[in-house]
């Protein structure tokens, strides 16, 4: 769904009611849509919530992008 609406089109609600769960389901799994996000961006490269450190809340695309780039430099 973020693929298809963009991060800021959808909402927890909307991504829970897809995955047929309730919003209080996916918020006890990945704590907010920041977490959900990283997990579903970040996962398949191995860049994680944690690899994004606190970076994550304020400019997410950013960190995003620093942790992938720091990610490629060390391969």
């Amino acid at each position: 769904m973020f693929g298809a609406h963009g991060y800021k089109g959808v909402g927890v609600r909307a991504i829970a009611a897809e995955a047929g769960v309730t919003p209080g389901l996916v918020m006890a799994y990945f704590g907010t849509k920041d977490g959900l996000f990283c997990e579903a961006v970040g996962s398949g490269a191995g860049v994680t919530g944690d690899v994004l450190g606190a970076d994550a809340t304020g400019d997410l695309p950013a960190a995003l992008a620093r942790a992938y780039l720091e990610r490629w430099d060390r391969l």
